[in-house]
């Protein structure tokens, strides 16, 4: 059977902080070499830490949106000028490219296309980071525009069943076009680590962004109630919308026994954090976004081989039936005494911890490595490109 012709369309970036666009472009590429091609245009650039501030970041935004603008129009005067494109693989962020090519007569666009959703802006805006109501006429204008550019692909790929579930009630998306494929980490940098000796002491892990559905403030309030037991020690790494509340809260009840690097580091260090640490922390925000994710933080942590902590999610009880010993402790989300209290129970029990650490390294090994959602993205990619049938040009439900 011939290799189908693959193109990979989009503005993406290659960056540290979304790894799965890096990892499964590689894996593409690799896949594919014959009949591979790419047309990237990155739709932005990293901010000097200078510019975040005052009339800099105002400058700053303007620049990145001119830049994102012009970085739309190439890749679609592109993609239009290399026609016929048989079958495209659009990375994250696709929803700028799907909705202008939404726009475009039906020939102009390639003949099959799967995008790569990830987070909806829509989900966002108004579930995770509740910067709108649902009812804003701009929420509704966001679903609409979201709705209408996944629509225009033939295969719509998330992380979880669960998001797929979302894409399909809320955007609207035809479930049969919708693919669950796990995320990609840096592998050279997460490996499993045999855990540090402590010398009695235990070294409980966040690593994040800060943001909503991570519920960090939780986690600093567990911290709180566990302060007077010195041989639990707190390490918080990240920085992020929720800081202010995370920082009100340890200066109102000092917490000597936490340390917040609030500096963002590399995957490398992040590695070496996680490997030095007896205990990671997932995530314990109580969205409904909170419930259908399994964040990038809790791959590597299962990468590494660490005990986990994470909330009581609709994912992580799917996954905890898939094993036969959970590699996690669940807790109820936005709880802290709960998390709390299974910290100090991990941190009674160092065996066990060995145990969740070797199970959770067995799993990520199974199910979430980034061989496996490598595999499953290129058959993906070769049963849509060798599919039968009208095309997305052709196909009369298609915006």
């Amino acid at each position: 059977m011939p290799s189908p012709q693959i193109a990979v369309v989009g503005v993406h970036v290659f960056s540290d902080g979304y790894p799965n666009v890096r990892f499964k472009v590689q894996g593409i590429r690799d896949r594919y070499r014959q009949g591979y091609q790419e047309i990237n245009y990155p739709f932005r650039r990293p901010v000097p830490r200078a510019a975040r501030t005052g009339l800099r970041k105002y400058l700053a935004l303007a620049v990145a949106l001119i830049r994102a603008i012009v970085a739309h129009i190439y890749v679609v005067a592109a993609a239009i000028t290399r026609r016929p494109l048989e079958c495209v693989y659009m990375p994250y962020p696709a929803v700028g490219l799907l909705f202008a090519f939404s726009l475009l007569p039906r020939a102009l666009r390639p003949k099959r296309i799967a995008a790569d959703a990830f987070i909806s802006i829509y989900d966002t805006v108004t579930g995770d980071r509740r910067l709108l109501t649902p009812r804003n006429p701009i929420s509704h204008l966001l679903r609409r525009i979201e709705s209408r550019a996944y629509r225009t692909a033939d295969c719509i790929i998330v992380d979880t069943e669960a998001s797929a579930d979302y894409f399909a009630t809320t955007l609207e998306v035809p479930r049969g076009r919708l693919r669950a494929i796990p995320l990609s980490i840096d592998e050279d940098a997460y490996r499993p680590a045999v855990p540090a000796l402590m010398n009695g002491r235990t070294r409980v892990l966040f690593v994040g962004t800060f943001v909503p559905l991570q519920g960090v403030e939780t986690i600093a309030r567990a911290a709180i109630l566990l302060r007077d037991r010195p041989n639990i020690e707190f390490v918080l790494i990240g920085d992020g919308q929720r800081s202010p509340l995370v920082a009100a809260l340890l200066s109102e009840t000092p917490c000597p026994n936490l340390t917040w690097i609030r500096g963002w580091q590399d995957p490398r260090a992040i590695a070496k954090h996680i490997a030095d640490a007896s205990i990671c922390l997932g995530i314990f925000g109580s969205s409904e976004k909170a419930g259908r994710v399994w964040p990038l933080k809790n791959y590597a942590y299962l990468a590494v081989g660490r005990a986990l902590i994470t909330g009581d999610t609709r994912y992580a009880r799917a996954l905890a039936q898939q094993t036969d010993e959970p590699p996690f402790v669940m807790v109820t989300p936005g709880d802290p005494a709960a998390l709390a209290s299974a910290i100090d129970a991990l941190a009674r029990e160092p065996d066990r911890r060995l145990r969740m650490g070797r199970a959770g390294r067995n799993y990520y090994e199974r199910a979430l490595a980034s061989r496996v959602g490598v595999t499953l993205l290129t058959e993906t990619l070769q049963q849509l490109c060798l599919r039968n049938g009208p095309t997305t040009a052709q196909e009369k439900d298609r915006p």
